[in-house]
């Protein structure tokens, strides 16, 4: 008893490591119980510990196969336990033992469920927010770079008819508004690569995000 107590709180303890390994060795160790003390009042508390590391289970857990093996192994459990329980004790079978033992089992496993349904709302809330956060600042970044194109385009132009139009009579203002285009264009070239670099590092941000 001693021995199959310290296994229970070793398994207890190190659930976090290995979940379904210590599961499996806490239902072992009910199987154990069961054939050992028979028909006693305590032969079932044994899954207590069983309920408690199989909601770490429940919340953890990644594929709908591992679930479902993990809950066939528990009720497969329960079911020897009560077979064990009939064979050894005749007719005096605690009935009540049985149906608590299911239900810490049910009630672990819907809230190890729960728990897990909630943790993966938060985290698709999270997903969501930082998507629009990227959305956002793309669009912001489109824009600025819309208005620094126009606002560009537009001295250049008007630079630019206006040196065509003085260039026979007043060469030096021509030379001037070679010198705006130049300068205009250099620092609209600047900003766009500013603004292309931003984009860039949202991307990237997003990929890490969603490879996360």
């Amino acid at each position: 008893a001693l021995f199959l107590g310290l296994i229970a709180v070793v398994a207890v303890g190190m659930r976090r490591r290995r979940p379904a390994f210590m599961l499996g060795v806490l239902l072992a160790g009910s199987v154990i119980v069961t054939t050992l003390t028979g028909p006693e009042p305590g032969a079932l508390t044994y899954f207590l510990p069983v309920a408690y590391v199989l909601y770490l289970v429940a919340a953890t857990y990644e594929h709908r196969r591992a679930a479902a093996r993990v809950l066939i192994a528990v009720f497969a459990t329960l079911l020897a336990d009560a077979v064990l329980l009939r064979l050894t004790g005749g007719n005096v079978v605690p009935d009540g033992g049985l149906v608590s033992a299911a239900l810490c089992v049910i009630i672990a496993w819907f809230t190890g469920y729960i728990v897990r349904q909630r943790r993966r709302y938060a985290l698709r809330l999270q997903d969501e927010a930082a998507s629009k956060a990227v959305a956002e600042e793309r669009l912001r970044i489109a824009r600025e770079l819309h208005d620094v194109v126009a606002h560009s385009m537009s001295a250049i132009a008007v630079q630019a008819g206006y040196g065509q139009y003085v260039i026979d009579t007043q060469p030096a203002d021509a030379r001037d508004a070679l010198g705006a285009i130049q300068a205009t264009s250099r620092e609209a070239l600047d900003e766009m690569r500013r603004m292309l670099g931003a984009l860039r590092q949202a991307d990237e941000t997003e990929q890490r995000e969603v490879a996360a």
